[in-house]
């Protein structure tokens, strides 16, 4: 008796099941599930409580054959550990759970032949969709980028912009981001401003390089190269950066990073150099997140709409997947930046400045 009623209770709930515990037809939970043709708010509502009460998990290999969906969608980043990429992720999964995709997530540690990888594997697994945050591109890889274009899986950009025409992206208005951190130095009197950016081949970085020098331009300031710098995205590579600027004759009054990591570095390079921010140095950085509050004094930084980032690629693919046209894949959606002034920036002030 035991034995059977053990036996009764993992039985996998089928789709008769669903029906007859909701009062509709078995034809009406199949459109619920496959989100195909018009079904009552009322009766989606009772057949979704069926679904959650009796545990249904879809057979997704018969749902293959019988759709060619497979309601699951492959999302790749480039490195899990920086706190940019998993709120993009959550995002991105608080739309697609709306619509009953699964998200699976690839992480490829900045390596573009694990991206290749990865890409294959969700391919092969019949994704539906792959929203994907490109790894640095390699130096010879043409063929692997012509492959990607031509991949029959529909795919949207996020973040960063490969070199490829026609594509439809997700991006923040890094070049606004990168003159509205220059413009605020500038409207403080800040005259030597340097930065400290990434070496990657990466659209954002260079777009934020770009808003700097576009800046720096307007107001007649000659952009000199010792006062930018370029390196690995990592704290390390900060601090290692930070003494060729300190310790220049004429040193910046004014840093802006492109990276929290970098970020982060130079504030540890400016209190072992003895250096207060932003008595002697004013410092903007990229990116906002709580925890940088706990920096004294608190970061102004440029903010990313990251979590929206993630909600409006989403919602870009499942149009895409939707409709089923080419209509969508000339579209670039830009979303705005904001900075936020907090207490790392100081008016420019010469008497006030310390010699290295």
């Amino acid at each position: 008796m035991k034995h059977e009623r053990s036996k009764r209770f993992h039985k996998m709930a089928k789709i008769t099941d669903i029906a007859k515990r909701a009062g509709v037809s078995i034809a009406t939970v199949s459109r619920v599930i496959n989100h195909s043709g018009n079904v009552k708010k009322s009766t989606k509502e009772k057949v979704l409580k069926a679904i959650k009460e009796l545990s249904y998990t879809p057979n997704f290999p018969a749902r293959y054959l019988k759709t060619k969906r497979t309601l699951t969608i492959g999302m790749v980043v480039p490195d899990i550990t920086n706190p940019f990429f998993p709120m993009v992720f959550r995002g991105a999964e608080s739309v697609v759970k709306q619509e009953n995709y699964t998200i699976i997530l690839c992480n490829t540690f900045e390596d573009e032949y694990e991206e290749m990888r990865y890409l294959s594997i969700l391919e092969a697994k019949k994704v539906d969709g792959i929203l994907l945050i490109k790894a640095p591109a390699r130096s010879g890889n043409e063929q692997y980028m012509q492959k990607l274009k031509n991949l029959s899986i529909p795919i949207v950009y996020l973040d960063r912009l490969p070199k490829l025409q026609d594509i439809p992206a997700v991006v923040a208005d890094n070049v606004g981001g990168g003159y509205a951190a220059t413009s605020h130095l500038l409207k403080l009197g800040h005259k030597r401003i340097a930065i400290i950016t990434v070496h990657y081949p990466l659209t954002v970085h260079r777009e934020r390089l770009q808003g700097y020098v576009k800046a720096l331009r307007e107001h007649d300031i000659p952009i000199s190269r010792l006062y930018i710098k370029k390196g690995a995205s990592t704290i390390e590579e900060a601090i290692s950066l930070a003494p060729s600027l300190l310790n220049m004759k004429n040193r910046p009054t004014a840093i802006f990073v492109t990276n929290h990591k970098m970020t982060i570095g130079l504030m540890r390079a400016l209190e072992m150099a003895g250096l207060q921010c932003p008595e002697d140095i004013s410092v903007v950085g990229y990116d906002d997140f709580d925890w940088e509050n706990v920096f004294h004094p608190r970061l102004t930084v440029v903010a990313q709409p990251t979590y929206q980032l993630g909600q409006a690629a989403a919602g870009l693919l499942i149009e895409i997947l939707r409709d089923r046209t080419d209509s969508m894949h000339h579209k670039i959606v830009m979303l705005s930046t904001e900075l936020k002034i907090r207490e790392s920036c100081g008016i420019y002030r010469q008497n006030k400045l310390r010699k290295p």
